[in-house]
C-alpha cells in the first residue's frame, strides 16, 4: 500500500515509520528581508516548518515596513534553496492608526 504523505515509508499493514516522516519535516528555515540595495537581512531562524510558516504569515499581513524594505522570503538553509518569496505591497507600508 502506498503512502500518501510526503516523506513517510509504509511498513506492511499500512502504518507510518513515524521517525523518518518527522526527520522529513526537520528543517533549518530562514526568514529573510530584501531591501532595496540588493541585500538582505536575516529575521529569523527556525527548525519547525510550521513556525516558520506561522512567522512568514505574520510578517506577509504586517503593516508599517520601511519602504527600503521590499520582499519576505522563506529559505530552506539547508539546500540554500527558497521556498516562497512575497513581494511587499502598498498595504504593507500603511502606518496603522
Amino acid at each position: 500500500m502506498a503512502c500518501h504523505h510526503v516523506g513517510a515509508t509504509c511498513e506492511t499493514g499500512g502504518a507510518f515509520l513515524y521517525a523518518q516522516l518527522i526527520k522529513a519535516w526537520e528543517m533549518s528555515i530562514k526568514i529573510s528581508v530584501g531591501m532595496q540595495s540588493d541585500e538582505s537581512r536575516l529575521h529569523s531562524v527556525h527548525d519547525d516548518l510550521g513556525d516558520a510558516l506561522e512567522v512568514f504569515n505574520q510578517l506577509i499581513n504586517q503593516r508599517d515596513w520601511s519602504p527600503s524594505d521590499l520582499s519576505v522570503s522563506i529559505i530552506d538553509s539547508e539546500k540554500d534553496q527558497c521556498m516562497a518569496t512575497y513581494g511587499l505591497q502598498d498595504f504593507n507600508y500603511l502606518v496603522p492608526v
